[in-house]
């Protein structure tokens, strides 16, 4: 028997999606930096696996995809002989590729930064909805 794991709900990603416009405009960053910077901080990762690009820190935060989250930097040699620097990145999974118990996470996260910053954008009733989402099946 495979176990279904439900994807994460409309609700769900147009929630996520309003706490990433509340977060950036706080922050004053674009959009896409900050869903990246959640995604990294409470998304679920994709691979174990690193891997390296040459695409430095700052610049790959502004894509839209990948979303990664930078680990360290080296050195290498490329196959002309050429030193170049190389960064190594963890990579997450694509929001609309996450079920509802890593959307759940995510969220949750999310919202955490922003009451951080003294910003109020959840009310009783959705804190135990994600609760309730939380407490179920990490496959849920």
């Amino acid at each position: 028997i495979v176990k279904h794991a439900e994807r994460k709900t409309v609700s769900q990603n147009a929630y996520f999606h309003k706490l990433i416009d509340i977060l950036r405009l706080e922050m004053n960053c674009s959009f896409t930096r900050m869903k990246n910077e959640m995604v990294a901080s409470y998304g679920a990762i994709l691979s174990d696996e690193l891997v390296m690009l040459t695409v430095a820190p700052d610049v790959i935060r502004e894509w839209e995809r990948p979303h990664v989250k930078y680990v360290s930097s080296e050195t290498v040699t490329d196959k002309y002989g050429v030193k170049i620097e190389g960064h190594w990145y963890r990579l997450y999974k694509n929001v609309q590729d996450m079920t509802t118990y890593e959307m759940a996470k995510l969220i949750t996260g999310t919202v955490q930064e922003c009451e951080n910053l003294g910003l109020d954008v959840i009310t009783p009733d959705e804190k135990a909805y994600l609760e309730e989402l939380l407490k179920g099946n990490k496959d849920a």
